[in-house]
C-alpha cells in the first residue's frame, strides 16, 4: 500500500519473522553467540527465554535458515497436553511415520530414528517453541528422550523458546533434574530507546529506505509505547506509515505515532502503553520527548540522507493523481504543539474546544461538533485494525 510511496521494495514491518530482517542488538548477539555455542559444545538443553515479540522465533529462524548438512533439525510449535500428543508432532517434525502406533511404541520408533541418524554422521537438534505451554510431564519425557545421549555422544539437542512462564515451570521441584541439563540460558529483553530508534532505521534499510523516515519524536513515540518490544515496534510502524501515506506526510513524526495508538485505544484491542487520562496532547508529546535520549546520542545513519520520497529504482515513477506528491507534517501538528486530530481527554473541571484539521468536516449530532475523520484517511483505515488484530495473535 504505501511501498511505492515511502520507495520501499518491501514491507518493512511485517509482523512474521524474518530471520533477513534480525536487528544485532546486544542483546539479540549475546542471544546468537549463546545459541551457536551451545550447539557446537554438545549442549544437552538450551532455552531461549523472553516476554511475547521480543523476538524468540525470529532468532531461531536465523538458524533454520542456515545450511547444516550434519545436523537434522526438527520444529515443533504445539506440544499437545499429552505425552500421546508431544510424541506425535515430534515424529511430525521429524518426519517419522507415527500412523497406527501408541505412544510407548512411537517413543521406540523415534530412539531408532535418532540412533539412525546418528550413524549417517548427523545430530539431530529438536527446536520447541511456545514451550510455556508444556506440561511438567511433557517436560519430562523430553529429558527421558535425551538419556539416549551419553558422555561421549551427543544424539539429540533440545532448545526450548518460550515465554517467562516457562522460567517458572521449570522451579518446580519436580523438573530438578531436568534443570541440571540446561547447559546454556538467555533471556531476551526489550530494546533500549536507543537501540529501538536503530532497529526502526535498520529494517527500513533492509527494505531499501536511504531516508529517516521517522523521526526523532516518531522513534521516540514509538519507544515510549512499546517498551521497546520489537513486534509492537513493528505494529506500531507498519500502521504508522499507513496513516502518512493517507495523509501524505513525508516523515512519521509524534503526533502520527499519537494518531495510531489513540485510535487502536477506541477499538479497546490496545496492547501500547496506556495514555494517562489527564494529560493532553501537549502534556503527551512534551513527556514523550522528556523520557527519550536527545538527537545528538542516536548514531548516525551510514547512507547518505536523501529526500524522504522518491521513485522507486526499480519501477517507472508513480502517476501524480495515484500517488500525489508528499509535503511535510504541517506546523500545527509539529511535536511541541497539541495534534488537533484526535484530542485526548481534557483535564477534569476544564473545556478544551476541538478544532477540525484542514480536510476534515465538523459533523453535528444533536448540538455536540463531533470531528468527523477525512474521507481518503477513512477509506485506508478501513477494516485495518480488524486484520492487524488476527495476525498479531499468531
Amino acid at each position: 500500500m504505501y511501498e511505492n510511496f515511502y520507495s520501499l521494495n518491501r514491507k518493512p514491518f511485517s509482523l512474521l519473522p524474518d530471520a533477513e530482517f534480525l536487528f544485532p542488538s546486544r542483546k539479540h548477539k549475546q542471544a546468537i553467540n549463546l545459541l551457536d555455542y551451545g550447539l557446537m559444545s554438545q549442549a544437552g538443553f538450551i532455552v531461549i527465554s523472553g516476554d511475547v515479540g521480543s523476538g524468540k522465533t525470529t532468532l531461531i529462524r536465523r538458524y533454520l535458515k542456515q545450511d547444516h548438512p550434519d545436523v537434522t533439525v526438527g520444529l515443533i510449535t504445539n506440544s499437545g497436553s499429552t505425552y500421546g500428543h508431544l510424541m506425535m508432532w515430534v515424529a511430525t517434525a521429524l518426519d517419522v511415520n507415527h500412523h497406527g502406533l501408541d505412544p510407548v511404541q512411537l517413543h521406540e520408533k523415534l530412539l531408532e530414528f535418532l540412533l539412525d541418524q546418528y550413524a549417517k554422521g548427523k545430530r539431530t537438534v529438536l527446536i520447541v517453541d511456545e514451550a510455556q505451554n508444556l506440561t511438567v510431564e511433557n517436560l519430562e519425557h523430553l529429558r527421558m528422550m535425551s538419556n539416549i545421549n551419553n558422555e561421549t555422544d551427543l544424539i539429540i539437542q533440545i532448545i526450548l523458546l518460550g515465554q517467562p512462564e516457562l522460567l517458572e515451570n521449570l522451579k518446580k521441584p519436580e523438573l530438578r533434574q531436568f534443570v541440571q541439563r540446561i547447559s546454556v540460558h538467555y533471556h531476551l529483553t526489550p530494546l533500549s530507546a536507543i537501540e529501538t530508534a536503530l532497529y526502526i532505521r535498520h529494517r527500513l534499510t533492509i527494505a531499501g529506505s536511504s531516508s529517516e523516515i521517522f523521526t526523532h519524536s516518531g522513534c521516540a513515540a514509538v519507544h515510549y509505547f512499546t517498551n521497546g518490544v520489537p513486534r509492537l515496534i513493528n505494529l506500531l510502524c507498519d500502521v504508522a506509515l499507513v496513516y502518512g501515506f493517507s495523509e501524505d506526510f513525508s516523515k512519521i513524526e509524534a503526533p502520527t505515532i499519537i494518531d495510531v495508538v489513540l485510535d487502536r485505544t477506541e477499538t479497546g484491542l490496545s496492547p501500547f502503553t496506556a495514555i494517562p487520562p489527564e494529560w493532553d496532547r501537549s502534556r503527551l508529546e512534551t513527556e514523550i520527548l522528556a523520557r527519550y535520549p536527545s538527537p545528538e546520542e542516536i548514531p548516525a545513519p551510514s547512507f547518505p540522507v536523501a529526500p524522504a520520497v522518491v521513485p522507486a529504482a526499480s519501477g517507472s515513477p508513480p502517476a501524480p493523481e495515484e500517488t500525489p506528491a508528499p509535503k511535510e507534517t504541517p506546523a500545527s501538528e509539529a511535536p511541541s504543539k497539541p495534534h488537533p486530530d484526535v484530542p485526548l481527554p481534557a483535564p477534569e473541571g476544564e473545556d478544551r474546544p476541538l478544532a477540525p484539521c484542514q480536510d476534515e468536516e465538523p459533523t453535528h449530532h444533536g448540538g455536540t461538533v463531533v470531528v468527523a475523520t477525512p474521507p481518503r484517511r477513512r477509506r485506508v483505515l478501513a477494516g485495518l485494525w480488524q486484520g492487524i488484530t488476527g495476525r498479531q495473535r499468531r
